[in-house]
């Protein structure tokens, strides 16, 4: 089963004073989070399980997804937060930023060429 995982731990300073409030991945993009694109375009692709990293306002990210917390979100790396992921990490798997906007096509290149 290939499992999609967003990391979506960072502040997102650049995008401030939006961030102030929110994480970035929480971010309205054409009405909609960046988050909720990129989790629609997984889900059209056939992704049923997804996976999000949060760290920054963590609590304000929420879903039909399982959430892991960074805790170290400050200190550390993209890298820490999909290491996070360990249990959910195999070949099949659909891994993405939460500052990306993705669309369903990338994804479907994507899982024709693993």
């Amino acid at each position: 089963m290939t499992i999609g995982i967003i990391l979506a731990a960072g502040r997102g300073s650049r995008l401030a004073p939006l961030t102030d409030s929110i994480p970035k991945c929480m971010v309205s993009v054409c009405d909609k989070p960046m988050l909720q694109w990129q989790m629609e375009a997984m889900r059209e692709c056939g992704i049923k399980k997804i996976v999000v990293v949060a760290g920054y306002k963590h609590e304000h990210i929420y879903g039909n997804f399982t959430k892991i917390i960074n805790q170290n979100w400050q200190t550390t790396n993209m890298v820490e937060s999909l290491l996070l992921t360990e249990e959910f990490l195999n070949i099949n798997n659909c891994p993405t930023e939460s500052r990306f906007f993705i669309i369903q096509e990338k994804i479907d290149n994507y899982l024709h060429e693993v």
